[in-house]
Parts: structure tokens; sequence; C-alpha cells
């Protein structure tokens, strides 16, 4: 009998870590729904949980309790260090996942020790008491954190209407401008003041949506976004950020047609440039609304979260509708580029 049960631990616990080594090379190969890895993560969890509990449940309360803080203090200061890090990539996402999933496996491990001690005790409602408690807790936990997330969002998409789109909406109706006077056979010279007009905002516009772009990359590839925030509303935010940095590029390559209209082949390549980021645009547009009309996957959290009122005035979101914003004017005077 008791060779079986050394027997069926032996294989316990090489399954456990065969299930360990599988998950941690599996979420990095092949692209995993967000129930699916969470879930079997939480499963693996429970797994080594049960297997350090019988490794471990012969320890006293207070020091399993010193156990933990040991392990989960270093943990989280890291985790949080590489949260807030400048330097986001895929290596650090990972190691901070890993030493999440330590840290709730060493705490699920001390909860099955405390059901252990009560039940020994015969207090079976007090260990249930404590299951559900930490379930609270971790979900507490979990929403909290998705509103703390929710509200930089919202700081950084204010910063946007308030800081960039005035510039979108200048930039468009001096475009709209230019080409009015065009076909009203105006003069050149109101037709070059507009240009150098529409110029000028443009140049404004690229350095703030740089600085926006910038802010806002640092944000979704932050770990505690990766880890808390639906994939759903990730993936929008990564087509919302590719949306604004094919405009800003198409921009960039308007900009830069008006310093080499002499050269023919520049002029070519950049046009190829608008045309290609101005399809990305479009498409990024095009899953974007796609998401906002779909019904997005079920999250219980969504229902405690509240999105702070935005400070962006109605006017700012008011963009208008120009087509074929970045094929540059055709020239129709001869000006200081000509």
């Amino acid at each position: 009998m008791f060779n079986k049960i050394q027997r069926w631990k032996w294989n316990f616990n090489r399954v456990v870590v065969l299930f360990d080594l599988c998950y941690f090379i599996l979420f990095n190969i092949i692209n995993i729904s967000e129930p699916i890895k969470y879930i079997s993560a939480l499963i693996l969890v429970i797994l080594n949980a049960i297997f350090l509990f019988t490794k471990t449940k012969k320890f006293s309360l207070f020091k399993s309790l010193r156990l933990l803080f040991r392990i989960n203090v270093p943990i989280w200061v890291v985790v949080i260090f590489l949260t807030y890090s400048k330097y986001q990539s895929l290596p650090f996402q990972i190691i901070a996942f890993a030493l999440v999933f330590i840290s709730f496996t060493s705490i699920f491990t001390f909860i099955l020790l405390v059901i252990n001690r009560i039940i020994e005790a015969r207090k079976l409602r007090l260990a249930i008491f404590f299951l559900i408690l930490f379930i609270v807790l971790c979900f507490t936990i979990s929403t909290l954190t998705y509103q703390r997330l929710v509200n930089e969002g919202s700081v950084i998409a204010d910063k946007q209407c308030l800081n960039v789109n005035p510039l979108i909406i200048q930039r468009k109706n001096s475009y709209t401008e230019t080409i009015r006077i065009a076909k009203a056979n105006g003069s050149e010279e109101d037709y070059w003041k507009e240009q150098i007009n529409y110029l000028e905002i443009s140049k404004k516009y690229i350095q703030a949506q740089q600085s926006w772009l910038k802010e806002q990359s640092a944000f979704i590839n932050r770990t505690d976004y990766k880890l808390f925030i639906p994939k759903i509303i990730q993936k929008a935010g990564l087509l919302q950020y590719q949306s604004r940095e094919a405009d800003m590029k198409s921009t960039i390559a308007v900009t830069e047609m008006f310093k080499s209209l002499t050269d023919t082949n520049k002029q070519k390549e950049l046009a190829t440039t608008i045309l290609n980021e101005k399809k990305k645009q479009e498409a990024a547009e095009a899953e974007l609304d796609k998401i906002w009309k779909s019904k997005s996957n079920f999250d219980i959290r969504v229902r405690f979260i509240r999105v702070p009122k935005t400070q962006c005035p109605k006017e700012n979101l008011n963009i208008p509708e120009v087509p074929n914003i970045f094929a540059p004017p055709k020239q129709i005077f001869r000006g200081p580029w000509s």
C-alpha cells in the first residue's frame, strides 16, 4: 500500500511538472484565448498547490505564513518594477506572468494548509468560509486593478482628444480649404498661403501624435495591462493605436512630398507609402468597428467597472470626413516649390 501511494505521488509530481512546462511553452508559441489561458493557469496553480501541500502539510501555520511572506514580498516588488518599467518586452511579460503564477501557487498552498488544519480540528464550515474569502479577495484585487487601468487609459484617451484631435480637425479643414480655392480658381497667393498653413498644422500634429503614441504604446505593453485587461479590449486598443500610427505616417509622407517636388522617384515612393498607410488605417478602423458592434466576451468584472467622465469637449470629437485626405493636392500653380 505504501509503495502504491509513493508511486502515485511520483506520477502526480511528474504530471504536474509536465503540465507546467507544456503550458508555458504553448503560452508563448500559440495564440491562446483569454478564458482558456487563465482557466488553465488556475487549474495548474491548484495542481501545483496540491503538490506543495503534500510536501509541507506538516509545517506549522506560523512557519508557512512566514514562508508565504518571504516568497511573495520579493515577487511583487519585481512584478511592480516590471509593470512600470520603460523597457516593456515579451521576456518581461513572461517573467512577470511566471512570478504571479508562483505567487498564487504559494497562496493556494497556504490556504490548503489552513483548510487542512481546520478540517483536522473538525471545523469544515470555517474552511469553506476561508476558501470563499480567498476567491472574493482574488476577484476584488483583479477588479480593482482593472478599474485602475481603465482610469489610466481614460486619461491617455483624453490627451488624444484634447491635444491631438484639434490639430487633426484643423489639418483636415485646411486641406478642404485648399481644394475649395483650387476649384474656385482662387488666386495663387491664397492657394499657397493655405498650403503652407496646411503643412505647418501637419507638423504640429505629427509632433503631438508621436508623443501620444509613445505614451499609449508604453501603456498597452505594460504587464498589468496584459494580465488584467480582457483580450477583446486589448485588441481594440492595439487597433486604435495602429490606426492613429498609420494616420501619422501618411501625414509625414505628405509633408515629405512637398520637400521633394522635383524628385519624381521620391514622389512615387512617398505616394505608395501614403496609399499603403491609408489602407492600414482603413483596415484597422474597420476591424475596430466590428469589435464595438460585436458582443464582447463575458467578463463579470465589467459590471463593477466605471469609466471616468471624459474631459474632452464634444467639438473635439467632430472630426470632418475628408475624401483622400492623404493624397497631396494637385499643383495647379507655380509656387515656391516649383
